[in-house]
């Protein structure tokens, strides 16, 4: 077993995750996976020899966030001890003519935008010209 499976079980043991928090098809779940993966980063920045002194309770209440993420992703797909269910589709897609206007068209804007405020800054920078009283 590789060390995600072993982090994924130590959390279930440690922390007595029930199935429809981590299922035992998490492998197959990109949202678990991605889940128990910086869990096991927060875990080790907050136990780290310069930890901050709260970061035990910190890595409670990432414990306790992260788990509430779990959860509603595993809603989502309902997976139990004995079968696995796959995340749903994405019901949408990208229309590639209308993304690349939109890129385009926000590149302009904010071109226009530096050209405008570069014109603004030279304008306030001029000296104005009073003539002399006589």
């Amino acid at each position: 077993m590789g060390a995600a499976t072993r982090v994924a079980e130590d959390l279930v043991d440690r922390f007595a995750l029930e199935t429809r928090v981590v299922p035992p098809c998490w492998y197959r779940h990109n949202t678990l996976v991605e889940s128990l993966s910086a869990l096991r980063d927060h875990e080790r920045i907050c136990f780290a020899p310069n930890a901050s002194p709260s970061g035990a309770i910190d890595w409670l209440r990432a414990v306790g966030e992260v788990e509430q993420r779990m959860i509603q992703a595993c809603a989502r797909t309902q997976c139990s001890i004995n079968q696995h269910r796959p995340d749903p589709a994405r019901p949408w897609s990208t229309d590639p003519p209308l993304w690349q206007a939109f890129v385009e068209a926000d590149a302009a804007g904010r071109e226009q935008r530096v050209i405008n405020e570069s014109l603004a800054d030279r304008t306030a920078a001029r000296p104005v010209c009073v003539p002399a009283a006589r």
